[in-house]
């Protein structure tokens, strides 16, 4: 298969790749015998894709979208004469109004973090 064209798929489609971890792993837990020789992603198991859900929680989100809007109000910048631009990781890297919060997730590699509950 065609593993670009497939992540572009599942990054269009809401809640497709999920669905399609879920039927994978259907398919070979009836099948424990060709599971042993499946690879983890043809077993269903998330292997660090970058797929992200429309629903995941993301830490930056109310942040990224008002960061500029913030600096300016906070530190009295005249709007009309200054730019305020929001940068990654290095100077050089200027981040678009029109980016959305998806974009920067998928552009700059965000990652989850994930805790575990005692």
């Amino acid at each position: 298969p065609d593993a670009t064209f497939q992540a572009i798929v599942y990054k269009l489609v809401p809640g497709l790749y999920e669905k399609e971890l879920l039927r994978r792993r259907a398919f070979y837990s009836s099948r424990p015998e060709e599971a042993k020789l499946a690879t983890p992603e043809q077993r269903g198991e998330d292997i660090e894709h970058l797929i992200f859900r429309p629903t995941e929680k993301i830490s930056l989100s109310l942040e990224y979208a008002f960061i500029d809007k913030f600096v300016v109000m906070k530190f009295g910048i005249d709007s009309a004469q200054f730019n305020v631009d929001i940068m990654y990781k290095v100077k050089t890297i200027v981040l678009p109004e029109y980016y959305t919060l998806m974009d920067v997730a998928y552009i700059y590699t965000w990652k989850r973090i994930t805790f575990k509950l005692l």
